[in-house]
């Protein structure tokens, strides 16, 4: 993934959400991005993305210096506990500040993309709410799949029916799939998987697709930018709007899977069960 590029599409980023903060009237922001009780407000979802935008950054940085600590919990098991009260805490400041707050965060992201250098990118750290060490341009592209995907349908339900990424140009959906599939792969609960290396194919149709592999492995997994010929199982998506929505809870599995928008070739109750293992949350057993 091309660094301009990262810094380009998180400057977009915060370009496709000044215009959407513009537009949210003032009664919305105590209204619910769900239907259950315990779904966010979008005050607490805004919250939610200031919290992780900084904790992005501040991982970037103790990738590039080699410091140990990243902030976060100590946990994956504690991520729940500890976005509670980072919103609590955040939820404090009106939505107008948290809003600058956002865009700041935003804005040091684009800024460390723009400067870092070869010998930066792949350095790493051990975020906590993740299965391994990742690098630093990885904790930036997910600036983008974090508040662009994973909740870009969230942040939108209060007050309008489409998603963020529709905003983005066809390129920037494409290299989001790019992102959404690389942090998925960092999101498995390996200790509740398979034993053996498991490889899960993802093909998207439409101009901004392409293809995709997961390894669901014991040391965590790695991802590739292509079929595997070797592959378990294999899911197709009709286009891109499909995948990301069936995976932010915009449009229900069940759907996609009855009217042909999304297809399991293989054993499809292995594949679901599989699937849920990549989560914020631990898998329920």
């Amino acid at each position: 993934m091309n660094v301009k590029n990262t810094a380009a599409d998180i400057n977009t980023l915060r370009l496709v959400y000044r215009n959407y903060w513009s537009k949210v009237p003032e009664d919305a922001w105590q209204r619910r991005t769900g239907a259950r009780e315990q779904d966010w407000t979008l005050h607490e979802t805004l919250a939610h993305l200031v919290s992780i935008a900084s904790l992005f950054n501040r991982a970037v940085d103790a990738a590039v210096t080699g410091e140990a600590n990243t902030g976060g919990p100590a946990r994956r098991e504690d991520l729940r506990d500890w976005n509670a009260e980072e919103i609590a805490r955040l939820t404090a400041y009106t939505p107008q500040e948290l809003i600058e707050h956002f865009d700041a965060e935003l804005a040091q992201a684009a800024e460390r993309a723009a400067g870092l250098s070869p010998e930066s990118y792949d350095a790493r750290a051990f975020l906590h709410v993740y299965n391994r060490p990742a690098r630093a341009i990885d904790f930036l592209d997910w600036q983008i799949s974090h508040a662009g995907i994973v909740h870009g349908s969230q942040v939108t339900r209060p007050v309008r029916p489409t998603p963020l990424w529709q905003d983005f140009s066809a390129a920037m959906v494409q290299r989001s799939i790019d992102r959404f599939i690389r942090h998925f792969s960092y999101a498995y609960w390996q200790d509740y998987g398979p034993q053996d290396a498991t490889i899960l194919n993802f093909s998207i149709n439409g101009a901004a697709g392409g293809d995709w592999h997961l390894i669901a492995a014991p040391d965590g997994g790695d991802w590739e930018r292509e079929l595997a010929e070797d592959a378990a199982y294999t899911i197709t998506f009709d286009s891109p709007s499909t995948f990301f929505g069936v995976f932010t809870v915009h449009i229900p599995m069940r759907a996609a899977l009855q009217d042909g928008r999304m297809r399991i070739e293989g054993d499809s109750q292995r594949t679901l069960r599989l699937l849920r293992l990549f989560a914020a949350s631990p898998p329920r057993q």
